[in-house]
């Protein structure tokens, strides 16, 4: 053999010894850095190897930045530690991270870049950031502390466990969270975007400062759901849905500050349908249900832009019923010049409690003003009753008052020989109100000034 093939091949098997994985056995309380911590006597990532195993059964401590190469994994045994100040980065493929029962990880960030990463949680995690990026999984049934999560096309499970993050928690980009037994508390923000999920199981509990999620971002319970605590929260286009969509919340509702997120038979309203129909210049609202319990009272919200809501009216519920139970409520529109009306109804239980349903909308056909027939009242301003004039009592279908906000105003409606005489509650306020009247099929609308002096 020639001393150019034989150093040749003496160089291709050096470099495969260097390129071979290496086990680091920590013997000793210490430095990550100091060789005399480790049973090799040498630092992990020291050299050329293409990937380790690292052992931590003492208590080790880095104050570097330490990013894992491909297929490194790093366990930390119980009644051990690894604690860094800096981050901790998967900047290869295929690392994995397990941190055993009583085993701790406290660390500045923990930022899951690659793909195919793993975190396995059994004991305690404390960070001020978790960052997990795509095809990157946080498997956990230990506590997790962190002031900070961001999710991006990641997955975070925790079964059993708890997480509690001081600010911010977002979840993007199609990322999943699957909370199973779990408790988790946002002290600031739970934000999602961009169709990303929270499955919430084996009754759960969720206390979030503030609630907001946005392009279909969504809460779903599943299994046997959990409890939604939140002081505040905005829903833009994502949702929440109970388990079985028993309940559904979605664009830009106010939740009750609490929300069970498990079917079962105690759901107050089972809910078949609501719709809204435009007939001419009269919107009818239509639901129905199959089952009502403790049910005191619907409420009829309505809105221009999908944001703003007033209250339109309120329809007495049937209490506890299994019966099917048809609803309906005409919205007689005083020439509104809006494109589109938005309609949403909320029941309340006797205890107070109220559940949203969904939203519906509908598109609204200009009115011309020669459309609008004026009436004639006296006296204008109106301090405690006024008169209109009817050619025909026959002929009226609907006669109501409503504010400038367009939700019907309680008063005394009584037909004469040929008027009405209408009588105002002296706990109406004063201000500008309007008197809508369907005649023969035609709306007839006049201002009402009501003075209080």
């Amino acid at each position: 053999m020639n001393v150019t093939l034989l150093t040749t091949t003496f160089l291709i098997t050096l470099f495969s010894i260097n390129l071979q994985a290496t086990t680091y056995t920590s013997v000793r309380d210490g430095q990550w850095n100091d060789p005399t911590t480790w049973a090799t006597n040498s630092v992990p990532f020291s050299g050329n190897e293409a990937s380790d195993e690292i052992i931590i059964a003492h208590h080790v401590t880095i104050d570097d930045e330490l990013s894992l190469k491909a297929n490194t994994s790093i366990i930390v045994q119980a009644g051990s530690s690894l604690m860094s100040t800096k981050k901790i980065s998967f900047l290869g493929d295929d690392n994995q991270l397990l941190i055993e029962a009583d085993g701790q990880l406290i660390c500045d960030q923990l930022d899951l870049m690659a793909t195919k990463g793993a975190v396995n949680l059994r004991g305690y995690l404390e960070c001020r950031q978790i960052m997990i990026h795509a095809q990157n999984e946080l498997n956990a049934q230990g506590q997790i502390l962190v002031e900070n999560i961001e999710l991006n096309k990641g997955e975070i499970t925790v079964e059993g466990g708890s997480i509690s993050v001081a600010n911010d928690f977002k979840f993007d980009q199609s990322g999943t969270a699957t909370i199973n037994n779990t408790t988790l508390e946002v002290g600031h923000e739970l934000q999602g975007n961009n169709r990303a999920t929270i499955y919430v199981d084996g009754e759960s509990t969720l206390d979030i400062e503030h609630l907001l999620l946005s392009t279909e971002a969504r809460i779903i319970g599943t299994g046997t759901g959990g409890m939604l605590y939140t002081n505040n929260s905005t829903i833009n286009s994502g949702f929440i849905s109970c388990v079985d969509n028993a309940c559904h919340y979605n664009a830009n509702i106010d939740l009750p500050t609490s929300l069970n997120l498990m079917a079962n038979t105690d759901v107050p309203v089972q809910l078949t349908e609501f719709a809204a129909h435009n007939e001419e210049e009269i919107v009818m609202l239509e639901w129905t249900t199959t089952r009502e319990l403790d049910n005191d009272y619907f409420t009829i919200e309505k809105s221009y832009d999908g944001t703003s809501w007033f209250v339109l009216a309120r329809v007495q519920g049937a209490g506890t019923s299994e019966d099917v139970h048809h609803y309906a409520h005409e919205d007689i529109l005083n020439g509104e010049t809006a494109t589109f009306i938005h309609y949403r109804l909320r029941q309340t239980d006797f205890n107070g409690l109220s559940t949203y349903f969904n939203n519906v909308m509908i598109e609204v056909p200009t009115l011309e003003l020669e459309d609008v027939t004026p009436m004639q009242t006296f006296p204008n301003p109106v301090i405690d009753f006024f008169q209109f004039r009817v050619a025909n009592l026959d002929l009226v279908s609907k006669v109501r008052l409503v504010n400038a906000m367009g939700a019907e105003v309680a008063v005394s409606i009584q037909p004469q020989a040929d008027s009405y005489y209408v009588e105002l509650p002296n706990a109406l306020p004063g201000g500008t109100y309007f008197l809508q009247m369907v005649e023969d099929g035609q709306l007839k609308t006049e201002k009402i000034l009501v003075a209080r002096y």
